[in-house]
């Protein structure tokens, strides 16, 4: 079986791929930032220990959604 390659295909995919990979960086930093603001406000208005675990587990989600950011755009 013969295989035909296009280069100019496989360069555009090449785009594509990088394109998608900025898109989900972009997403992941809108997402970060509204958490973050969000986790912020509740942490100023509510000081009770179990508001603050619940912040607390959020901003260590929020830091393993970046982990798993990188190794996706990495692996794009």
């Amino acid at each position: 079986m013969k295989m035909i390659v296009d280069p100019d295909r496989i360069e555009e995919l090449g785009r594509q791929l990088k394109n998608f990979s900025l898109d989900v960086e972009g997403m992941y930093r809108y997402v970060h930032d509204m958490v973050t603001r969000l986790v912020d406000a509740v942490d100023a208005k509510y000081h009770e220990s179990y508001v603050r675990a619940n912040t607390r587990a959020l901003r260590e989600a929020l830091g393993t959604l970046r982990g798993n950011t990188e190794t996706a755009s990495r692996n794009l």
